[in-house]
């Protein structure tokens, strides 16, 4: 999760934020132990065996990877723009 900052302010370090989605019922933390203790929180009935699973997003990996990708490209266009340009003799 990227947490905006304001105009000039120091910028703030993105966030992984874990998302539960239970029927109609959503759990966020930030740490899994932190979603373990919501999860015990809501279902204290200790006779019943839970299981987490994880879920990669896979599309959101790929779009990320893609735009990583993208900005590598442009920084190396420019990179070499500005070397080719740094190397071209000036006319007196």
């Amino acid at each position: 999760m990227h947490l905006r900052s304001l105009a000039g302010g120091p910028q703030q370090p993105d966030q992984q934020l874990l998302i539960l989605e239970d029927g109609a019922h959503t759990i966020k933390a930030s740490q899994s132990d932190d979603l373990f203790a919501q999860l015990r929180e809501r279902y204290p009935d200790g006779l019943y065996e839970r299981y987490l699973h994880q879920e990669r997003d896979v599309a959101a990996e790929q779009s990320r990877s893609a735009a990583l990708d993208s900005l590598v490209e442009i920084y190396a266009i420019a990179g070499f723009d500005e070397y080719l340009k740094n190397q071209v003799p000036r006319a007196p």
